[in-house]
């Protein structure tokens, strides 16, 4: 291990802490930091392209981080009770080459000053739609499990249209590999859910998928 990871972008997992980390550890700063390892390392390469492979990926890569910002910025907050300041930390501050404006991290951010527990308070924010929905019987609350599914849905759609425009080009592998990534982690969830004894139809039912 300590020869495949010295000299390279992935060295810092071999400091002694990291060595050290136990069960129920905060690893969301390693996490954070492979995450914005590998999507700068794609922002980066997009340069090789051309300019058609480039705008397609560029798309798909900037909802994704955005997403993935989002997803975190939520699950710190639910799951870790990480306040706005904590959970900024964690966040991938990454913008695409030649973008003007903000980072991929500022649906992010502004999502760490609306309160969890208030649905209108996040009227007109940008990923709105893939929240859950209010209901009647019950109290809203965020609900990250419900907004990541939902995501990765999107992105999975995403994926299968650009795959389809243009199926002889460079864009065209990214988003299979895209499809697989989705897919491979769906059948994850399944089994995880296997593994705790819930029947298929509530498995489907709580990754929202038919």
């Amino acid at each position: 291990m300590n020869a495949m990871l010295k000299n390279t972008e992935f060295e810092f997992m071999l400091a002694h802490d990291l060595k050290n980390l136990k069960i129920g550890s905060d690893v969301a700063p390693v996490e954070t930091k492979i995450d914005a390892l590998f999507y700068s390392g794609l922002v980066e390469s997009l340069i090789f392209l051309s300019s058609e492979d480039r705008e397609v990926i560029q798309r798909m890569l900037a909802d994704e981080i955005s997403l993935r910002n989002c997803t975190w910025a939520l699950r710190l907050r639910t799951y870790y009770q990480k306040m706005a300041s904590e959970a900024l930390k964690h966040l991938m501050d990454i913008k695409l080459r030649g973008a003007k404006g903000p980072s991929l991290a500022a649906e992010a951010v502004q999502s760490l000053d609306f309160p969890l527990d208030s649905r209108s308070s996040w009227n007109g924010w940008k990923w709105e739609k893939f929240l859950n929905r209010e209901q009647a019987s019950s109290n809203w609350a965020v609900d990250p499990r419900h907004f990541q599914n939902a995501a990765s849905g999107y992105l999975y759609k995403l994926a299968m249209r650009c795959f389809h425009r243009s199926p002889m080009s460079v864009s065209a592998v990214f988003c299979f590999i895209k499809i697989k990534q989705f897919e491979e982690d769906l059948l994850t969830s399944i089994a995880e859910g296997l593994a705790l004894g819930f029947d298929s139809a509530n498995i489907f039912r709580l990754l929202e998928v038919s």
